[in-house]
């Protein structure tokens, strides 16, 4: 996909003007995440200062992850580089992070994790997502599974621990696998993600389509 069209008709020959792009609708295919994948359907809308406006569909294929937000569209991007945090944990092993060690302020190991998190994640995952619920308890008890996720992710976590007179171990380890054409299998390509503010699908890939435009009479 390319999203040259689109950045087109913000600018019109004008890098200054004011836009502004809303998601209106939502559509999901017949198979929907979580049974293989799904095919979504995205409707935008660009308005510019002046009046003008335009429509466009955006076509997902095969959705794997998805978040979207209802609210006003401030940035756009089409990201192929698997090292973003949203597409890298989809061909990285998916491991476990054990730990040895009493934590002695295992509030600010917490609050070290979290900022290595941010590094590593941006906004895009939370650090709950692989952190155990009850981390300070476990923390305090001095050993056991301390999260499981990404192990490149893991990886920089036991740094972190290490820091703090712990000693970490990442074990495991098993690839991303989808439900695809009736089997569990690793998945072959990368992923694509689109990025729509704070909202985002990754998808097998996208294509983009311009619907209706009016202009001030």
């Amino acid at each position: 996909m390319t999203l040259e069209a689109l950045y087109a008709a913000m600018v019109e020959g004008d890098e200054e003007n004011v836009w502004s792009l809303s998601l209106t609708r939502v559509t999901w295919g017949a198979q929907r995440l979580g049974d293989g994948g799904a095919n979504l359907e995205l409707g935008l809308r660009l308005d510019i200062e002046g009046g003008r406006s335009s429509t466009w569909t955006v076509q997902c294929t095969f959705v794997i992850d998805y978040r979207l937000d209802d609210e006003s569209i401030d940035t756009l991007e089409h990201v192929t580089d698997p090292e973003h945090p949203l597409l890298g944990r989809y061909l990285d092993e998916y491991a476990s992070l054990y730990f040895a060690g009493v934590a002695a302020r295992p509030f600010e190991v917490i609050g070290a994790l979290w900022e290595e998190h941010r590094t590593s994640c941006g906004r895009w995952t939370a650090l709950d997502a692989h952190l155990r619920a009850d981390a300070v308890v476990a923390l305090q008890a001095g050993r056991g599974l301390l999260a499981r996720g990404p192990r490149r992710v893991l990886e920089r976590y036991a740094r972190i621990l290490e820091q703090h007179g712990m000693d970490p171990s990442v074990v495991g380890g098993q690839p991303f696998a989808e439900w695809r054409n009736g089997q569990w299998q690793p998945r072959a390509q990368p992923p694509e993600a689109l990025l729509l503010g704070r909202s985002y699908v990754v998808a097998d890939r996208f294509e983009l389509t311009a619907g209706m435009s009016r202009r001030p009479r």
